[in-house]
C-alpha cells in the first residue's frame, strides 16, 4: 500500500510539474504576442514618415543616400549597393497584404514597411551579398540607417561580430525567456544544503530576466551604432529639416528592437511568475 501511495504521489507531482509548465509557456507566448503591437506601432510610425515625403524630397533623399556610398565613404568602392526592392512576388497565400508583411520581411521590404542589409547573397529574393535592400520610393529615409550597417559590416571587426552573433543572441534570449518555464527553484531538503549545480539553476532562474534582455546587447549596441552612422551622413548631405525625419525615422527603428528586447524579459519574469505560483500551491497541497 505504501509503493502504491508513493507511486500515485510521484505520478501527481510529474502531472503538476506538467501543467505548470504549459501554464508557464503559454503565458510566456501571449507575453511576446502582446509585445507585437507596440512593435509594429514603432514600425508603422517609421514608414509613416517616408510616406509623406513629397516626390521631390524623395529624390533629394536618395541622390543624399548614394553620395554616402560614392562620396562621404568608401562603402562604394567596397562593392556595397543599394537595391530599390520593389518585388516580393505575388502575394497567393490568400493573407490580407498587411498579415503577410508581418511574416514575411521580402514582402513588407517591397511595401515599404521594412527595410534591411545583407551581408550574404540571397538568391530566393535576387539580392547580392553587400545589399541594402529598401523600397527607394516608400522608406527612403531608412536607407541611411541600413548603409550604416553596411559600413558597420565593411569597417570594424568589432561591429561585423556584433553583427554576426545577431542570430545567436536572439536564440539565447529566448532560451532566458523560457528557462523559468521548463526548470523550477530547487528547495534544499531537511538538514541538507543545495548543490553548486542547484544554486546555479535557482541563480538562473531568478536572473532569467536580465539575462533575456542583456542576450539582446550585440543587437542593440550595433543597431545603435548604425543609427549613428546613418544621423551623421543625413545630417551632412541633407537639409536640417529632412535630417530630423531621418533622425525621428530611426528612432522609431530603434524603439521596435527595445521593445523586443524588453518583450524577452517580460517573457521570464512572467514564466517564472506562473511556474512559482503553481509550484506554491501544489507544495500546499502536499500531505504532511
Amino acid at each position: 500500500m505504501v509503493g502504491i501511495s508513493k507511486n500515485v504521489v510521484k505520478t501527481s507531482e510529474k502531472s503538476n510539474d506538467i501543467k505548470s509548465t504549459l501554464a508557464a509557456y503559454t503565458a510566456a507566448s501571449a507575453v511576446s504576442l502582446g509585445a507585437l503591437p507596440a512593435q509594429l506601432l514603432a514600425a508603422n510610425k517609421m514608414s509613416k514618415i517616408s510616406r509623406n515625403l513629397d516626390k521631390d524630397t524623395v529624390e533629394i533623399v536618395n541622390k543624399a543616400a548614394d553620395d554616402v556610398l560614392d562620396k562621404l565613404t568608401n562603402l562604394g568602392k567596397k562593392g556595397v549597393k543599394i537595391n530599390n526592392f520593389q518585388n516580393a512576388g505575388i502575394n497567393a497565400t490568400g493573407l490580407p497584404d498587411k498579415v503577410l508583411e508581418i511574416v514575411n520581411p521580402l514582402f513588407a521590404t517591397a511595401n515599404g514597411k521594412n527595410a534591411f542589409f545583407t551581408n550574404k547573397p540571397m538568391p530566393a529574393a535576387n539580392l547580392a551579398a553587400n545589399t541594402v535592400a529598401v523600397n527607394r520610393d516608400k522608406l527612403p529615409l531608412s536607407t541611411f540607417h541600413e548603409l550604416g550597417h553596411a559600413h558597420n559590416f565593411n569597417n570594424s571587426k568589432f561591429w561585423k561580430a556584433m553583427q554576426n552573433v545577431r542570430t545567436p543572441s536572439l536564440l539565447l534570449a529566448s532560451a532566458f525567456a523560457l528557462l523559468p518555464a521548463l526548470t523550477k527553484d530547487i528547495k534544499p531538503k531537511d538538514g541538507e544544503e543545495l548543490t553548486t549545480k542547484e544554486k546555479i539553476n535557482n541563480g538562473l532562474r531568478k536572473a532569467s530576466p536580465a539575462l533575456a534582455f542583456l542576450s539582446m546587447t550585440p543587437m542593440l549596441l550595433e543597431e545603435g551604432k548604425a543609427t549613428l552612422n546613418g544621423n551623421k551622413w543625413a545630417k551632412e548631405l541633407l537639409s536640417p529639416d529632412n535630417f530630423k525625419k531621418v533622425a525621428k525615422s530611426n528612432r522609431y527603428g530603434y524603439i521596435s528592437y527595445l521593445a523586443t528586447a524588453a518583450s524577452f524579459a517580460l517573457m521570464a519574469f512572467v514564466a517564472k511568475g506562473v511556474k512559482d505560483k503553481f509550484a506554491n500551491k501544489n507544495e500546499q497541497k502536499a500531505p504532511n
